[in-house]
């Protein structure tokens, strides 16, 4: 028998890159809240079927803590 899952729920954000480079493999969304810059990792960003992002690139995603504790954008889709 299968433990239940730990589902989380989490709201779909929407934001606009700040920056990304593509050779570091990570960047940052301001979100439209107004709230903190959320990182983003490039495997996020491949996951999406997306190659790279762009400054001021609009994107819709979730935050998802991650095991440092830090927050990161995850479940990206391109909102343009």
């Amino acid at each position: 028998m299968r433990a239940p899952s730990k589902e989380r729920q989490r709201a779909m954000l929407h934001g606009t890159v700040k920056w990304f480079n593509p050779t570091k493999g990570y960047g940052f969304i301001a979100p439209s809240t107004g709230e903190k810059d959320v990182f983003v990792h490039i495997s996020a960003v491949q996951r999406a079927g997306l190659r790279s992002l762009n400054e001021g690139q609009q994107l819709d995603f979730e935050i998802e803590q991650q095991q440092n504790g830090r927050a990161a954008a995850v479940n990206l889709t391109r909102a343009d």
